[in-house]
């Protein structure tokens, strides 16, 4: 059985060099290695050229990306700053307003205090006077109409006083 073996173990190995390939070596000549080398060693420099231009060309869609970005910051800061200012207007306008019409309203009840006060005035010296006319008071009587009507007196003063004032504070404000 061993003898089996190696006989076919040796009969293989002549059908394998007997039907095997026949390697051939190119030689080449060292012009043409420099050549391809010179010709490898030119496409990688057009390789890393257009590589740095693809580099450049990017770095510089970033820069103004970046160059827009900032335009656009500072734009929205601008539209933010001048919302702010706007509506701080808005309110200083609207406080500037109520204290107007508050200074109004100030004014109006001033009169309106003055003209009913002097309204009763008038009445209490037409009464006074009907009275004194027709004789029914004494003089003790005589004398504290008098103070009564000394007194409405000063309030109109008083509430003169108070118009004039609230006058100056609408012009004041108005102003």
């Amino acid at each position: 059985m061993k003898i089996k073996i190696i006989t076919t173990v040796i009969l293989l190995c002549t059908v394998q060099v007997f039907f095997g390939q026949d390697v051939k070596k190119d030689t080449q000549l060292p012009n043409t290695k420099s050549s391809v080398e010179a010709t490898q060693n030119d496409s990688i420099k057009k390789a890393t050229q257009a590589a740095n231009k693809a580099l450049k060309a990017e770095e510089k869609m970033l820069k103004e990306r970046l160059k827009n970005d900032k335009k656009a910051l500072n734009q929205a800061e601008e539209t933010e700053k001048e919302k702010h200012k706007a509506d701080k207007e808005s309110r200083e306008f609207s406080l500037r307003q109520s204290k107007i019409l508050a200074a109004e309203k100030s004014v109006q009840k001033s009169k309106e205090k003055l003209s009913t006060t002097e309204k009763k005035l008038l009445n209490n010296m037409e009464k006074f006077e009907k009275k004194k006319d027709n004789r029914k008071l004494d003089p003790t009587q005589i004398e504290k109409e008098n103070i009564k009507i000394s007194k409405q007196q000063i309030k109109i003063n008083n509430l003169k006083e108070d118009v004039a004032k609230a006058e100056k504070k609408l012009s004041k404000v108005r102003d």
